[in-house]
């Protein structure tokens, strides 16, 4: 239900740095977290550094770049240049690894030598990975946590004579002025790794991050520079927070923008004042040899905890001594509600179920399955087994939410195994079957309504005056709309001023329509009567979307399409066909038919990413036949066949193939 809130406007600045002082065995630690580089960063940081340099017992520094996403690149030179007296810091190459610029360390104002460690993680992106992996080029700093984000790429805007703007790639960054980050990121020193031990999500073996590298056309190394790996692994038990809730991630965001900092749930910050703690000098050598103790200290503590939590659910884990020749027999079933299945539907809770047994003469220690797939729902589920003894038999089950989105398909799915006892098993293969849910399709027809507070109207539109715009939609689709949306925007940006632009209307079953009311204004700014508006109708689960600009005269008050008529996409139906379709041929050929209720125009079709059919209806008839060849790869090809109408109204069809 409609709620009012009261937002109360204020100048909210943001500080990019912030510090404490942290103390471990009769010895001060300095901290300091930089969220960001900006214009006063540098100036910031020194200040705070100077107030830190005062503490008695001063040993060292930690400075937290976790989730920093850069910004200002003088500053975090700057920030570089404070801490090495000589060398290249960063350099910019671009085309044909041609050298553009390098920015140089200046000599003076260089900090006296203490033990700096910095924190990274998968978040930590551009200026901030030149700060620390600069650094540890120069072997001036120890880096700890996640390997980084990875952009090393140089963007530049150029202003185009429309008034509109050109974001280019055009160079690259190199650290201490070689090493490469870009697609690859920081490689921490101590890469530490979170275990989340709970009954819904088990998570004790690193994730795959998305990062630059994840991006669609991200730009490629244009120097050969390798990925390196830590020198030391830790993992550690990190608490999972029961009964979190919307508020509980508000009140963690607004931690992360507070000026008080608290260490009492940062493992990371913990571990690496101990490091400080215990280094007897500045030397990057000798911390790195003097943290061997703190790591094996802290990783057998870790590994306890990690063992009394994961004892609740069953598991042996830890202590183990492998023997023999252990060797894995695994069985994968499908099961809802306890109950095994054959086929998954969309929107489905079902639990992948995992047994494993140990067939062969030795002990497998610390056993755990983790998924990939290429659908991202399904990747990274962990199945624990932990210590599984010759003959021993266990039974992981993990939770999968469906997507409602999913097409029918037969979802390949890898199970890797990880163990440390050097009897790693080889990889299983898996499949899960799924049936898509019938689809919904919208339809719409509108019409404008009264100017608010006007008895008598000079003209459709008067400057000021709000103006309901009526939107009546429909589920013209054999499927039902769980959780549809409409929307309203202003591409013109200008001269019109949206005051209710985005409705959720909820679940519409087919043949059902709901009557939603936009609400826009006139400003005195708009410069000629003609202004478009872009409606948009979707399903957020489905993936299903209806959308049409649509042009007003505010002085006429005539508009295109027409009002008071109804609109919606061609339908298309694929003739003969059973999904999903399985072949071993390269190509697969497909029949159908494309249905408006006014003028076809063309259709195309997409395998992955690839246009790979395309036709125009020269008749404009209300019906046109498809016909196309579909280049296959192994796997399975997401097929989309896209149709237009006269209106440039859209509807897509997606179906699977898989080429054995």
């Amino acid at each position: 239900a409609p709620f009012s809130v009261t937002l109360k406007r204020a100048i909210i600045n943001i500080e990019s740095v912030r510090s404490t002082t942290i103390p471990v065995d009769g010895r001060t630690v300095g901290y300091i977290k930089v969220k960001s580089f900006q214009e006063d960063t540098e100036k910031e940081f020194n200040k705070q550094l100077a107030k830190l340099r005062e503490s008695p017992n001063f040993t060292g520094l930690i400075i937290d770049l976790r989730n920093n996403p850069g910004g200002l690149l003088n500053q975090a030179v700057d920030m570089v240049d404070k801490f090495i007296s000589e060398g290249v810091i960063v350099s910019t190459i671009g085309a044909g690894n041609r050298f553009l610029e390098k920015e140089v360390a200046k000599g003076y104002g260089t900090e006296p030598p203490y033990p700096i460690v910095i924190i990274v993680n998968e978040g930590s992106a551009s200026a901030s990975e030149i700060v620390a992996g600069t650094l540890q080029s120069y072997k001036r700093a120890v880096v700890i946590g996640a390997q980084s984000f990875g952009k090393g790429s140089v963007q530049t805007v150029y202003d185009l004579k429309d008034g509109s703007g050109l974001k280019l790639t055009i160079a690259e960054y190199l650290t201490a002025g070689k090493n490469s980050i870009q697609t690859i990121g920081v490689t921490p020193d101590i890469k530490l790794i979170p275990a989340k031990i709970d009954k819904d999500k088990m998570d004790i073996i690193e994730d795959d991050h998305d990062s630059e590298v994840s991006l669609e056309y991200h730009l490629s190394q244009m120097t050969d520079f390798a990925k390196t790996e830590p020198a030391y692994r830790l993992s550690y038990f990190e608490p999972v927070e029961k009964g979190k809730s919307k508020d509980d991630e508000d009140l963690e965001s607004r931690r992360e923008y507070s000026n008080k900092l608290d260490f009492s749930k940062d493992f990371a910050v913990k571990f690496a004042a101990q490091i400080l703690a215990a280094a007897p000098t500045d030397s990057y050598e000798e911390l790195l040899t003097s943290a061997v103790p703190v790591i094996k200290d802290t990783e057998a503590h870790q590994q306890e905890l990690m063992a009394a939590e994961l004892a609740k659910y069953g598991v042996d884990w830890g202590k183990c001594e492998p023997d023999g020749k252990p060797q894995l027999q695994v069985v994968f079933t499908l099961q809802k509600n306890g109950e095994p299945i054959k086929k998954a539907s969309a929107g489905d809770d079902v639990e992948l179920v995992l047994n494993a047994k140990n067939i062969g003469t030795g002990k497998f220690c610390d056993l755990v399955g983790i998924s990939s797939s290429k659908e991202i729902s399904l990747k990274n589920k962990e199945f624990i087994f932990g210590n599984l003894p010759a003959g021993a038999t266990k039974k992981w089950t993990s939770k999968f939410k469906v997507p409602k989105s999913l097409v029918t398909q037969d979802l390949p799915m890898t199970i890797k195994f990880h163990e440390t006892g050097d009897h790693r098993p080889t990889e299983f293969q898996a499949i899960v079957p799924l049936a898509q849910l019938p689809q919904p399709q919208f339809a719409y027809t509108y019409k404008i309504g009264t100017p608010s507070n006007i008895k008598v109207i000079g003209k459709p539109m008067p400057v000021g005056k709000v103006v309901p715009l009526t939107v009546n939609i429909k589920n013209t689709g054999v499927g039902a709309a769980p959780n549809a949306i409409a929307i309203i925007a202003n591409p013109e940006a200008k001269g019109i001023f949206i005051d209710v632009g985005r409705i959720k209307i909820g679940r519409l079953e087919p043949g059902q329509s709901k009557a939603i009311t936009f609400k826009f204004h006139v400003e005195s700014e708009l410069e000629k009567p003609n202004f478009e508006l872009e409606l948009t109708i979707a399903d957020q689960d489905m993936f299903v979307a209806l959308t049409k600009k649509i042009e007003f005269n505010s002085v006429t008050g005539v508009t295109d399409p027409p009002a008071n008529q109804w609109y919606e996409g061609p339908k298309i139906t694929v003739a003969g066909k059973e999904f999903p379709l399985v072949t071993a041929e390269n190509h697969e050929h497909i029949e159908g038919d494309i249905v408006d209720d006014r003028e076809v125009k063309d259709y195309f079709v997409i395998v992955g990413t690839e246009k790979v059919a395309y036709a125009s209806n020269p008749d404009l008839s209300p019906k046109f036949h498809i016909s196309a060849d579909l280049p296959l790869k192994s796997g399975n090809n997401l097929v989309s066949i896209i149709a237009r109408d006269n209106l440039d109204l859209m509807t897509r069809y997606n179906f699977m193939v898989e080429k054995k």
